[in-house]
């Protein structure tokens, strides 16, 4: 995932390089950081650039609220929902009655995350950064196409994305949803496809099938995903996963079954797991 967004931060909102091991645009905004008004910021919804349909906000904002009652393993992850929450212009539930900022830290190029909530901040303060010169109108536009890439897309990925059994799924619904944020902008959707289609290892034919262990696969997709197994002459032989070239294109419009083959019992068999479960006839709509 972390790939995704750098390829879309490096290659489609080409943000300028940095010589150096930090990168120069957040380093000027950490240096200014004190000079800002906190509690004057612009989200979204307030910039006139900015021409998406509000149910795409609205969808946004109702995907992306109920991930607040989540404990997030890191506080930064935390941050990543609460600032793109911020951006849609939905309240946030907070101690204090107003939005509380905190003052960017490291901001090393190595550290991924700090690309989507530093830009995100910017983006809130955009209008005191451009009346203070501290930005450029090709870097105010850079960051309008990579956050809106954040809030709508990513965001909900990425805080969804520890989970191996929900990996299939994730993979399969993040390229569609890229295949429709063509609609909005076409470069960012084309960078994040290209860069997704090389890591989609969990919708291989070996991987596939912890997707069966997913609550949110139907069940009748999870029947079906047996039926294709063809379980008693299976003989998987693979030694890798692999993953076919390409796939980001021809996956968009299947679903999850037709990527089942007999190899998917490699998995199974590799971490000797018995598949016995699967012929029981309240399977999978058991709880076993």
């Amino acid at each position: 995932m972390e790939v995704v967004l750098g390829d879309v931060f490096q290659n489609a909102c080409k943000f300028p390089a940095s010589s150096g091991p930090e990168i120069l645009l957040f380093k000027r905004f950490q240096s200014n950081w004190d000079h800002l008004i906190l509690n004057d910021y612009s989200t979204l919804t307030h910039d006139d650039n900015v021409t998406v349909d509000k149910t795409l906000i609205s969808e946004a904002v109702t995907l992306l609220e109920p991930m607040l009652l989540v404990k997030q393993p890191r506080n930064d992850y935390k941050v990543l929902l609460e600032l793109a929450l911020t951006v849609l212009g939905a309240e946030v539930p907070r101690s204090s009655n107003q939005v509380q900022f905190t003052r960017p830290g490291a901001v090393s190029d190595a550290r991924w995350m700090a690309k989507a909530n530093y830009s995100m901040l910017m983006y809130l303060f955009r209008n005191q950064l451009r009346e203070s010169k501290l930005i450029t109108a090709k870097e105010e536009d850079s960051l309008r196409n990579f956050v809106m890439f954040v809030v709508f897309v990513y965001a909900k990925y990425w805080l969804q994305c520890m989970s191996a059994a929900d990996a299939p799924i994730n993979d399969l619904l993040m390229l569609r949803d890229l295949k429709e944020y063509e609609k909005v902008n076409t470069t960012v959707a084309t960078t994040a496809m290209k860069a997704l289609n090389r890591h989609l290892w969990y919708l291989s034919s070996e991987l596939v099938c912890l997707s069966l262990f997913s609550d949110k696969v139907t069940i009748e997709e999870k029947k079906a995903m047996l039926d294709a197994l063809d379980i008693d002459d299976a003989q998987p032989s693979v030694r890798s996963v692999r993953v076919s070239a390409g796939i980001a294109g021809s996956a968009v419009d299947k679903k999850l079954p037709e990527f089942v083959s007999k190899r998917s019992l490699f998995l199974f068999k590799k971490l000797k797991i018995d598949t016995s479960f699967f012929t029981k006839p309240d399977w999978p709509s058991s709880s076993e």
